[in-house]
Protein backbone atom coordinates (compact mmCIF):
# COMPACT_ATOMS: atom_id res chain seq x y z
CA UNK A 1 0.00 0.00 0.00
CA UNK A 2 1.38 3.40 -0.91
CA UNK A 3 1.80 5.86 1.91
CA UNK A 4 2.70 9.51 2.16
CA UNK A 5 3.37 11.90 4.99
CA UNK A 6 0.09 13.71 5.02
CA UNK A 7 -0.14 16.28 7.76
CA UNK A 8 2.12 19.21 8.20
CA UNK A 9 -0.26 21.54 9.92
CA UNK A 10 0.91 24.80 11.43
CA UNK A 11 -1.96 26.80 12.86
CA UNK A 12 -2.34 30.34 14.01
CA UNK A 13 -5.30 32.24 15.26
CA UNK A 14 -4.78 35.96 14.91
CA UNK A 15 -6.55 39.30 14.80
CA UNK A 16 -5.94 42.36 12.72
CA UNK A 17 -7.20 45.89 13.28
CA UNK A 18 -8.22 48.16 10.43
CA UNK A 19 -8.53 45.15 8.18
CA UNK A 20 -8.34 45.61 4.42
CA UNK A 21 -9.40 42.62 2.33
CA UNK A 22 -6.70 41.16 0.09
CA UNK A 23 -6.36 38.13 -2.11
CA UNK A 24 -2.89 37.13 -0.90
CA UNK A 25 -2.45 34.90 2.13
CA UNK A 26 0.52 36.66 3.66
CA UNK A 27 2.54 35.02 6.39
CA UNK A 28 1.42 36.08 9.85
CA UNK A 29 3.81 38.60 11.41
CA UNK A 30 3.31 40.23 14.79
CA UNK A 31 2.85 44.00 14.53
CA UNK A 32 1.08 46.85 16.37
CA UNK A 33 -2.13 46.02 14.49
CA UNK A 34 -1.74 42.25 14.19
CA UNK A 35 -1.24 39.69 16.92
CA UNK A 36 -1.28 35.92 16.75
CA UNK A 37 -1.12 32.85 18.92
CA UNK A 38 -0.01 29.48 17.67
CA UNK A 39 -2.11 26.39 18.26
CA UNK A 40 0.82 24.01 17.69
CA UNK A 41 1.24 21.28 20.26
CA UNK A 42 -0.37 17.98 21.13
CA UNK A 43 -3.90 17.57 19.81
CA UNK A 44 -6.43 14.81 20.43
CA UNK A 45 -6.35 12.41 17.49
CA UNK A 46 -8.75 9.70 16.32
CA UNK A 47 -8.54 7.79 13.01
CA UNK A 48 -11.61 6.48 11.20
CA UNK A 49 -10.74 3.01 9.90
CA UNK A 50 -14.20 2.35 8.47
CA UNK A 51 -14.51 1.85 4.72
CA UNK A 52 -17.68 3.94 4.57
CA UNK A 53 -16.41 7.16 6.20
CA UNK A 54 -18.79 6.60 9.10
CA UNK A 55 -17.22 9.44 11.08
CA UNK A 56 -18.40 11.97 8.52
CA UNK A 57 -21.85 10.41 8.29
CA UNK A 58 -22.09 10.38 12.10
CA UNK A 59 -20.99 14.04 12.26
CA UNK A 60 -18.18 13.55 14.74
CA UNK A 61 -17.53 17.30 14.83
CA UNK A 62 -20.69 17.91 16.86
CA UNK A 63 -19.28 16.27 20.01
CA UNK A 64 -15.80 16.01 21.54
CA UNK A 65 -13.69 13.32 19.87
CA UNK A 66 -13.36 11.47 23.17
CA UNK A 67 -17.05 10.52 22.84
CA UNK A 68 -16.38 8.64 19.60
CA UNK A 69 -13.48 6.42 20.54
CA UNK A 70 -10.14 6.15 22.27
CA UNK A 71 -8.16 9.26 21.45
CA UNK A 72 -4.39 9.53 21.47
CA UNK A 73 -2.13 12.60 21.58
CA UNK A 74 -0.74 13.68 18.21
CA UNK A 75 1.79 16.48 17.69
CA UNK A 76 0.86 19.29 15.33
CA UNK A 77 2.59 19.93 13.01
CA UNK A 78 3.53 16.38 12.07
CA UNK A 79 2.72 13.51 9.74
CA UNK A 80 0.58 11.04 11.67
CA UNK A 81 1.75 8.19 9.41
CA UNK A 82 5.29 8.59 10.73
CA UNK A 83 4.72 9.30 14.43
CA UNK A 84 3.66 5.99 15.95
CA UNK A 85 4.76 2.37 15.59
CA UNK A 86 1.16 1.34 14.84
CA UNK A 87 1.36 -0.40 11.45
CA UNK A 88 -2.33 0.13 10.78
CA UNK A 89 -2.01 3.87 11.28
CA UNK A 90 1.26 4.02 9.38
CA UNK A 91 -0.48 2.74 6.24
CA UNK A 92 -3.82 4.43 6.84
CA UNK A 93 -5.46 6.22 3.93
CA UNK A 94 -8.74 7.95 4.67
CA UNK A 95 -10.28 10.08 7.39
CA UNK A 96 -8.56 11.10 10.61
CA UNK A 97 -9.73 13.64 13.17
CA UNK A 98 -7.81 16.21 15.19
CA UNK A 99 -9.13 18.29 18.05
CA UNK A 100 -7.80 20.90 20.42
CA UNK A 101 -9.10 23.63 22.73
CA UNK A 102 -8.03 27.26 22.94
CA UNK A 103 -9.21 30.36 24.74
CA UNK A 104 -10.33 33.61 23.17
CA UNK A 105 -7.89 36.35 24.23
CA UNK A 106 -9.80 39.17 25.90
CA UNK A 107 -7.57 41.70 24.13
CA UNK A 108 -9.11 40.55 20.85
CA UNK A 109 -12.58 41.62 22.00
CA UNK A 110 -14.07 45.07 22.44
CA UNK A 111 -14.54 46.90 25.75
CA UNK A 112 -17.85 45.04 26.27
CA UNK A 113 -16.11 41.67 25.91
CA UNK A 114 -17.73 40.95 22.54
CA UNK A 115 -16.38 40.32 19.08
CA UNK A 116 -16.80 43.44 16.92
CA UNK A 117 -16.19 42.74 13.21
CA UNK A 118 -16.24 46.47 12.45
CA UNK A 119 -13.08 47.17 14.45
CA UNK A 120 -11.11 43.95 14.08
CA UNK A 121 -11.14 40.58 12.38
CA UNK A 122 -10.08 37.25 13.86
CA UNK A 123 -8.79 34.58 11.49
CA UNK A 124 -7.93 30.92 11.83
CA UNK A 125 -5.05 30.01 9.52
CA UNK A 126 -3.55 26.66 8.55
CA UNK A 127 -0.17 26.52 6.87
CA UNK A 128 -1.13 23.27 5.15
CA UNK A 129 -3.20 20.13 5.54
CA UNK A 130 -2.81 17.16 3.24
CA UNK A 131 -5.02 16.72 1.30
CA UNK A 132 -8.64 17.53 2.04
CA UNK A 133 -9.62 19.20 5.31
CA UNK A 134 -12.85 20.31 6.94
CA UNK A 135 -12.59 22.69 9.90
CA UNK A 136 -15.17 23.13 12.65
CA UNK A 137 -15.20 25.55 15.58
CA UNK A 138 -17.43 24.73 18.54
CA UNK A 139 -19.28 22.17 16.43
CA UNK A 140 -19.99 24.59 13.57
CA UNK A 141 -18.51 24.27 10.07
CA UNK A 142 -15.99 27.03 9.32
CA UNK A 143 -14.16 26.09 6.10
CA UNK A 144 -12.83 23.36 3.87
CA UNK A 145 -9.70 23.12 1.77
CA UNK A 146 -8.35 20.68 -0.77
CA UNK A 147 -4.82 20.19 -2.12
CA UNK A 148 -1.99 20.23 0.37
CA UNK A 149 1.10 22.44 0.49
CA UNK A 150 -0.86 25.71 0.55
CA UNK A 151 -2.05 27.88 3.44
CA UNK A 152 -5.74 28.55 3.98
CA UNK A 153 -7.67 30.69 6.43
CA UNK A 154 -11.11 31.99 7.32
CA UNK A 155 -12.57 34.67 9.55
CA UNK A 156 -13.63 32.93 12.76
CA UNK A 157 -14.61 35.69 15.18
CA UNK A 158 -18.36 35.10 15.08
CA UNK A 159 -17.93 31.44 16.13
CA UNK A 160 -15.74 32.07 19.16
CA UNK A 161 -16.97 31.81 22.72
CA UNK A 162 -16.64 35.17 24.43
CA UNK A 163 -17.97 34.24 27.87
CA UNK A 164 -15.87 34.43 31.04
CA UNK A 165 -13.98 31.22 30.23
CA UNK A 166 -13.83 31.78 26.47
CA UNK A 167 -12.90 28.15 25.71
CA UNK A 168 -13.29 26.97 22.12
CA UNK A 169 -13.18 23.50 20.59
CA UNK A 170 -11.39 23.27 17.24
CA UNK A 171 -12.00 20.09 15.22
CA UNK A 172 -10.32 19.18 11.94
CA UNK A 173 -11.35 16.27 9.74
CA UNK A 174 -8.56 15.30 7.38
CA UNK A 175 -8.55 12.89 4.44
CA UNK A 176 -5.16 11.97 2.98
CA UNK A 177 -6.47 9.95 0.02
CA UNK A 178 -4.65 10.81 -3.18
CA UNK A 179 -6.43 11.16 -6.51
CA UNK A 180 -5.89 12.73 -9.91
CA UNK A 181 -6.35 16.27 -8.56
CA UNK A 182 -4.06 16.08 -5.53
CA UNK A 183 -0.42 17.16 -5.49
CA UNK A 184 1.21 14.72 -5.97
CA UNK A 185 -1.47 12.98 -8.05
CA UNK A 186 -2.33 9.33 -7.80
CA UNK A 187 -4.69 6.72 -9.24
CA UNK A 188 -2.79 6.49 -12.51
CA UNK A 189 -0.77 3.57 -13.75
CA UNK A 190 1.54 5.38 -16.13
CA UNK A 191 3.12 2.23 -17.54
CA UNK A 192 -0.16 0.75 -18.71
CA UNK A 193 -2.12 3.94 -19.42
CA UNK A 194 -1.90 4.36 -23.18
CA UNK A 195 -3.61 7.74 -23.17
CA UNK A 196 -0.88 9.14 -20.93
CA UNK A 197 1.73 8.25 -23.56
CA UNK A 198 -0.33 9.45 -26.49
CA UNK A 199 2.49 11.77 -27.62
CA UNK A 200 5.27 9.19 -27.26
Amino acid sequence: MSRLSILSMKIWIFWVANFVAAEALLKVIDSPTRQFKTLDGFWDFLPDYSASASSVNEEWWKKPLSQHGEIRPMPVPSSFNDITTDAKLKDHLGWVWYETHFTTPTLWLNSSGQYDPDTRKIFLRFESAHYYAMVFVNGVFLMEHSVGHLPFEAEVGSLLNTDAEGVNRLTVALNNTLNSTTVPPSAYNYKSNDTYYMFA
